[in-house]
């Protein structure tokens, strides 16, 4: 048994995927007392905000962070000028977001864009700290991410028993959770940031590192999150139907944590000298591990998410459903953009993906109108299929590996599960 253990904790897709099992726990324990707490018109209020900020942030970070690891290999004494560019981005857009966010809210335009305009930046600060920490030490980055979500749950749980749900309730929580991410990003790093010293002069040089992986972000982002904002402008679509959508959206997401842990290692996997046969063999048994999740969830998801939800999200498990039918076109995404990257073909990742955000946009800019929520889901189903089929097709293509060797898990694979769980 403790050989087993040991087995497991020494292998690094094994052991990213037990760090993702936690997270993805907390993340369901997390969405049960929000969507307890809220219901579903604060629910939809608060999947506004955080698209909002999750869409623009990926803008204005301009793919700084993306420079870190490359310039960190060429320069020993990066950490620190970096820090200072970054920390000086960010003060020089809380600046600009506070006078534009004052600005839209006297106008009455839009107070939920108002209030997402201010944390912005911040999402950017902390995007860009924990790549740093992700870098530096990536097992500190892993506790954080737990610290995190138990010290939301926490706040939560505290807010509920003491006052009840509103608007400004759903702001304070959201921004009390963006603090203390900030915070505890600080604390990873060792920063003091009474020391850190503006700096500027290299924010340019690492903003055109970073440009096209910010559009290859920005296109992965528009695909997860634009169907929320498109909601939103929608007249005819209540915020209790967007509430519903957000968390079918959230727990289909859960299914595709496993295949997101296995790409990182992947890739550092593929870095360090494995080929196409690497990316075949992780294909293959991520779609069988998430085949019989949507099986599982199929079967047992309608009453689990009653009981723990609540009835007034009873259709959040048909969005979910809906949803879970592009799960397998994002596997093949995931795992073959780590296969790019290492060949450096950054640019077939942003045409793929990009095909896939224009297909997005243009479909829920018809659907909405007509079905709501459903034309939405159904929109992300297509969009994520053709994404997934894009990547297959060429990946099919420069590797020469037969597509039942890519898609059907081999009696190999199930052997090597077997050895790694069972320590031999």
């Amino acid at each position: 048994m403790k050989k087993s253990i040991e087995r497991i904790a020494n292998n690094d897709y094994f052991f990213s995927m037990i760090t993702k099992i936690t997270g993805v726990m907390l993340a369901l324990l997390l969405s049960i007392v929000v969507a307890r707490y809220f219901g579903t018109d604060l629910k939809g209020i608060q999947s506004v905000i955080d698209n909002y900020v999750s869409i623009y942030s990926v803008f204005l970070g301009l793919g700084i962070y993306q420079a870190y690891p490359f310039y960190r290999k060429k320069e020993k004494n990066l950490y620190p000028h970096f820090i200072n560019n970054i920390t000086t981005q960010f003060l020089i857009y809380e600046l600009l977001a506070l006078f534009i966010s004052f600005l839209i809210y006297k106008s009455n335009y839009n107070s939920y864009l108002a209030f997402a305009i201010i944390f912005m930046p911040v999402a950017v600060y902390i995007k860009q700290l924990n790549y740093i920490v992700l870098i530096e030490c990536p097992r500190r980055r892993n506790i954080a991410d737990i610290v995190v979500a138990v010290s939301e749950i926490i706040l939560l749980l505290i807010l509920w028993l003491v006052i009840d749900a509103s608007v400004n309730i759903v702001m304070i929580y959201y921004a009390v959770a963006q603090l203390v991410n900030l915070f505890i990003s600080f604390y990873n790093l060792k920063i003091n940031p009474l020391k850190i010293k503006l700096e500027v002069n290299r924010l340019k040089e690492f903003a055109r590192f970073g440009f096209i992986p910010m559009l290859v972000l920005l296109c992965m982002t528009i695909n997860y999150k634009i169907d929320i904002l498109m909601l939103e402008k929608c007249n005819s679509v209540p915020l209790s139907d967007i509430g519903i959508y957000g968390l079918g959206v959230s727990l289909a997401e859960k299914v595709w944590l496993i295949p997101d842990a296995m790409k990182d290692i992947l890739l550092s996997k593929l870095v360090k000298g494995k080929g196409e046969d690497e990316v075949a063999k992780i294909l293959r048994i991520n779609i069988l591990i998430c085949l019989l999740s949507i099986v599982a969830l199929i079967i047992a998801g309608k009453p689990i998410l009653i009981l723990l939800y609540g009835k007034s999200f009873e259709k959040s498990y048909y969005v979910m459903i809906l949803m879970m039918l592009g799960v397998i076109g994002m596997i093949f995404y995931k795992m073959i953009y780590s296969y790019n990257i290492s060949q450096g073909k950054r640019k077939i990742n942003l045409m793929f993906l990009g095909l896939a955000a224009i297909v997005n946009v243009i479909g829920n800019y018809f659907m909405i109108p007509i079905w709501g929520i459903w034309g939405a889901a159904i929109t992300s189903v297509i969009s994520y299929n053709i994404c997934g089929a894009a990547f297959a097709i060429y990946f099919h293509k420069v590797s020469k590996i037969p597509y039942r060797l890519i898609m059907f898990v081999q009696k190999s694979d199930l052997m090597l599960l077997k050895n790694m769980l069972h320590g031999s």
